[in-house]
């Protein structure tokens, strides 16, 4: 791994422009960083934060689809979901999430 991390800063819910993110520090919450892997360049990192959030609003927001979170140990499942188009990275980690959940076919 790399000390090169990747998140949401805070700056929309809070809309302090103290938290904003053209800064040399961004504030970020500690639940919501990750490190980017040594093998990931950090240009295509910089998307990642976008991409999971916006997948999983679409997935598991009680006003989208309101499916189960992700788990270890997930439970098959006799629903399926169609997406329609994934070659984004938003619509690649809507596939990676709901092949895990076996979800999809």
């Amino acid at each position: 791994m790399t000390n090169k991390p990747f998140s949401h800063c805070i700056g929309l819910p809070t809309l302090k422009p103290t938290d904003g993110v053209f800064q040399l520090y961004c504030p970020c919450l500690e639940a919501l960083v990750a490190p980017v892997p040594q093998s990931l360049p950090l240009a295509n990192a910089a998307v990642f934060p976008l991409s999971i959030s916006s997948a999983s609003a679409g997935l598991f927001l009680k006003s989208a689809l309101n499916l189960p979170f992700p788990t270890s140990n997930p439970k098959q499942r006799s629903e399926r979901v169609l997406i329609w188009g994934g070659s984004s990275s938003v619509g690649s980690r809507r596939f990676n999430w709901l092949w895990r959940r076996d979800l999809w076919s």
